[in-house]
């Protein structure tokens, strides 16, 4: 939530307030983003839902699309692998709770992908 309260206030602020609350939103990313990977597992919300608004942090505020894209494939690449491993009931609950956001981070994919330059 750190990052998220951070990127918005660098969202709005003047550029030296702005990149002051952009380095401090991108280390509580991840370090959130380290502790998730670490923890969660690969379908749970929790876990996608910080992986889409850092990428979308990389995309709006660092304005890299690339590094958005590489953080939103890892994550959703990963929530795919498990799902094709998914066996308990458990995951097959974090599945449904969880495919809105893979449907997001499969949308941004897109989107950003085609702002990226070979």
């Amino acid at each position: 939530m750190k990052g998220d309260y951070c990127r918005y206030l660098a969202e709005l602020g003047q550029k030296r307030d702005r990149d002051r609350r952009a380095e401090l939103s991108l280390k509580a990313y991840e370090l959130a983003y380290q502790h998730a990977l670490k923890t969660l597992h690969p379908l749970h919300p929790t876990r996608l839902g910080l992986a889409l608004n850092f990428s979308v942090f990389y995309h709006d505020i660092k304005k890299s699309p690339l590094g958005a894209c590489h953080l939103a494939k890892s994550a959703f690449d990963d929530a795919i692998l498990s799902v094709s491993m998914a066996d308990s009931a458990r995951d097959h609950h974090m599945l449904q709770d969880s495919m809105a956001i893979l449907h997001l981070l499969k949308d941004d994919l897109i989107l950003w992908s085609g702002e990226i330059k070979i």
